[in-house]
C-alpha cells in the first residue's frame, strides 16, 4: 500500500495497512467508512500562540473558534464538558503536539469509543470522560 508518482521525482505515499483493515470492517459492518468526531474548533498550540494568548502550555489543542462557539452544539465535546478556551492536553495519555495533533489521535479511534481528554480549564489540569460520535458530513 505505497503510491509512487514517476512524475513525482521520489515523492509517495503510503496508507497503514491498520487504517485499511478499519475501513475494510466498517464498510463491511455499516456499508460506509464511519469517521470519529469529537466536535471542537482548536489552535495547535505552539510557543508563537502560548505568547499571544498569555498561556502557560505552548503544546497542546486550544478550544478556541472565531467569535466563540468552538464547542459545537450537541457534540460530543459539548455533551462531555469541553468549553471554549479550553486546552486539551491528551487524550488515553497521548500527548498533543505539533507532530501530533487533536485531529490525528482522535481519528485513530472508532465513534462510540470512550477516551480519557486531560485538560486545562483556567489554570486548573482535570480528565473529562467522552464517548466519540460519528461525524456527518453535510
Amino acid at each position: 500500500n505505497t503510491a509512487i508518482s514517476e512524475e513525482g521525482y521520489g515523492i509517495g505515499f503510503a496508507i497503514p495497512a491498520k487504517s485499511i483493515q478499519r475501513m475494510i470492517d466498517d464498510v463491511v459492518l455499516y456499508g460506509y467508512v464511519r469517521h470519529p468526531w469529537l466536535g471542537v474548533q482548536y489552535l495547535q498550540l505552539d510557543a508563537y500562540y502560548a505568547e499571544e494568548f498569555g498561556l502557560s502550555v505552548s503544546e497542546g489543542a486550544y478550544v478556541l473558534g472565531d467569535g466563540g462557539g468552538a464547542v459545537f452544539e450537541g457534540s460530543p465535546a459539548e455533551i462531555g464538558g469541553i468549553q471554549d478556551r479550553d486546552i486539551l492536553l491528551r487524550i488515553d495519555g497521548v500527548e498533543i503536539t505539533q507532530e501530533n495533533t487533536l485531529s490525528d489521535i482522535v481519528s485513530t479511534y472508532q465513534p462510540e469509543d470512550m477516551v480519557t481528554i486531560t485538560l486545562m480549564r483556567e489554570g486548573a489540569v482535570f480528565d473529562l470522560f467522552i464517548e466519540l460520535g460519528e461525524y456527518q458530513s453535510e
